[in-house]
């Protein structure tokens, strides 16, 4: 039986007969939907004490999987076998041109009390399914359409109880494959983690916090608080430096981008052009249009706190400072170079009260 809808497909799970269970069967592209399939049915059949036993795909394991499902355990345990990767071995394993007696094929007709739990990447084949019999629990996993994405996760974030800003939403969108079971993780992990104060508005924060965390600087952060006059926010995440995952030369070149953009967007502005038009001009026409309209707001703002004259030291200081960073200054001293030069240009009043 093939069952389309994920919600079902977990129903039939809670309802299957123990002492008489189907193949449980996930394929497609979705493993992390299996992973949460093993879950739910070690959860049901703990009372079971069953003997678990997982194969993952490996050479040899077709036959000794067989072997296994075949062998007449001696005190008749509860067992329940697990095999990854399943298209790796047994569709060649159980085809018509296998040397195997029929009977050792026949996954039908295993010993009872025998939970067979299948994962298999990509489409079943024929001599697969008759193998497996017609007593199987299949879900087709597959990759959520793009243009219906947002709204995939906007529904089970409702379902788990969560209510995502725009940004929030659309950061798990980026960041997340799109296919069911990394969504609902991702999900459950934000429901888990976060305090209930905060599931009714779950913001971008609190997404990359707790899904996307990370040692060391956040790099985009860093560039808007330094072109958006934030020092509180600049020193917060210059301090956080970590030698071993971020680069100068990798900040330079997100500030020489960020100049550019303000330069290009105060061209676009003086030409009096639209919104589609300056996306264009920007090169985030391909983005989604929530975020075009904020980085849009966002280089408004900065073309009327730099410029031409301050975008010109901007350029000299990432040259001078491109220059140094390749021959002359060493990786111990490149944050106090960098922060020294930065408080100049980016923050001229907070760097006179510092050195005064």
């Amino acid at each position: 039986m093939e069952v389309k809808d994920l919600k079902q497909f977990y129903q039939k799970l809670s309802q299957l007969d123990p002492q008489n269970p189907p193949v449980v069967l996930v394929s497609g592209t979705d493993e992390s939907i299996f992973d949460e399939v093993l879950k739910k049915l070690e959860a049901k059949m703990q009372s079971f004490e069953p003997v678990i036993t997982t194969f993952s795909g490996e050479p040899g394991d077709g036959e000794r999987f067989l072997e296994e499902v075949f062998n007449i355990p001696l005190f008749s345990p509860y067992r329940m076998i697990v095999f990854r990767h399943a298209e790796a071995v047994l569709p060649a394993l159980l085809s018509r041109d296998s040397s195997r007696d029929s009977y050792q094929t026949d996954l039908s007709s295993r010993p009872d009390a025998t939970l067979l739990v299948i994962q298999h990447e990509g489409t079943v084949g024929k001599a697969l399914q008759k193998a497996l019999g017609s007593k199987t629990l299949h879900y087709v996993s597959r990759d959520i359409f793009a243009e219906k994405l947002e709204q995939a996760i906007e529904q089970m974030a409702h379902g788990a109880g969560l209510i995502l800003s725009q940004e929030a939403l659309y950061e798990i969108k980026e960041r997340t494959p799109p296919r069911t079971g990394a969504l609902q993780s991702a999900l459950q992990r934000l429901k888990d983690l976060l305090p209930a104060e905060k599931h009714k508005s779950v913001s971008l924060e609190d997404v990359r916090e707790v899904l996307f965390p990370r040692v060391g600087w956040n790099l985009f952060r860093l560039v808007d608080s330094l072109f958006a006059g934030d020092v509180i926010g600049y020193r917060a995440e210059i301090q956080s430096y970590n030698a071993s995952t971020d680069s100068f030369l990798s900040l330079l070149s997100q500030i020489l981008r960020r100049a550019n953009e303000i330069r290009h967007y105060r061209l676009g502005a003086s030409m009096s052009m639209r919104p589609p038009e300056m996306a264009q001009f920007l090169g985030i026409q391909g983005r989604h249009e929530f975020v075009q309209k904020k980085i849009m707001q966002q280089r408004d703002q900065e073309k009327n706190r730099f410029s031409h004259d301050r975008l010109e030291k901007i350029y000299d200081f990432l040259v001078e400072a491109g220059e140094s960073f390749r021959s002359n200054v060493r990786l111990e001293h490149q944050k106090s170079y960098f922060d020294f030069k930065a408080m100049e240009i980016f923050f001229p009043r907070d760097s006179k009260q510092r050195t005064g």
